[in-house]
């Protein structure tokens, strides 16, 4: 017999165990599943420009309602269920440095939820920022507190 062969048998040999234990590991597990590809329910676009890094689409946690912060500052709400835009907040210009000053809002920020129980009340906040046209003035930054009510589509601002 030629090496080729010979060297080939004892690789064989040497690896027959590992074979035979993948082999019946595979048996023993569990089946694997073949899914279809999902397919969307719906698709939506919020009042907003394109998301920047921090931006995000939250459902609430109780289902009802879906939040997206966009590039602007702006919040826009939509219903989970068929993706209709029920409401939405732009926050307003600082109104800082009087005329001739124009105001830029941002927000690189996602959604965080406060869930009240019952009687309680429930709302989100979210970080957006302004920056002025002109030089030396400070940037303007804000929490936006919206009251979070499962059976209200209206965008209600807090603070």
């Amino acid at each position: 017999m030629s090496a080729a062969p010979l060297a080939l048998a004892a690789l064989a040999a040497a690896l027959s165990p590992f074979l035979a234990h993948s082999a019946s590991a595979a048996q023993r597990g569990p089946p694997l599943l073949h899914l279809s590809r999902p397919e969307p329910r719906w698709i939506s676009s919020a009042n907003s420009p394109p998301a920047r890094i921090g931006n995000s689409v939250s459902i609430s946690p109780d289902d009802a309602w879906l939040y997206v912060t966009g590039d602007d500052g702006g919040l826009t709400k939509l219903d989970p269920r068929n993706g209709d835009v029920v409401g939405g907040y732009s926050p307003p210009d600082p109104g800082a440095g009087g005329e001739g000053v124009e105001w830029v809002t941002y927000c690189e920020s996602g959604v965080e939820f406060h869930m009240d129980g019952e009687g309680g009340e429930s709302f989100l906040v979210y970080w957006a920022f302004s920056l002025p046209s002109q030089s030396g003035m400070e940037v303007v930054s804000r929490v936006v507190a919206i009251r979070h009510d499962p059976e209200v589509e209206d965008v209600e601002v807090l603070w």
